[in-house]
């Protein structure tokens, strides 16, 4: 999950995470909030702190990365891949679907 921690956002409109996160199909994906941005600094509108208290609410780790000075990029990706680490594999003798020929 990301946002713009520049003048994109004004506030800070993530405040839970998406039902698809909590529960159904997608319950097991790995969740990292990123603050994306942050070479921005004199228009940040979203606080380092905001973002690291919702990662906590949420049970999350929290990263602030620039796409554009690519600060931070390969270290998230890193952390997406440690984070999949920690997902419990899904049940694959449950078929997800009729028209599903994946075992």
């Amino acid at each position: 999950m990301a946002w713009s921690a520049g003048p994109l956002v004004p506030t800070l409109q993530v405040e839970n995470p998406p039902s698809e996160c909590k529960d159904g199909r997608y319950q097991q994906v790995p969740v990292v909030l990123v603050g994306n941005k942050v070479d921005l600094e004199t228009e940040r509108e979203v606080s380092l702190g905001e973002g690291q208290a919702l990662a906590e609410d949420w049970g999350c780790p929290f990263m602030e990365t620039s796409a554009k000075s690519k600060s931070m990029v390969d270290e998230l990706f890193a952390e997406i891949v440690r984070q999949m680490d920690f997902c419990p594999m899904p049940d694959r003798s449950r078929v997800c679907c009729p028209q599903c020929t994946l075992q």
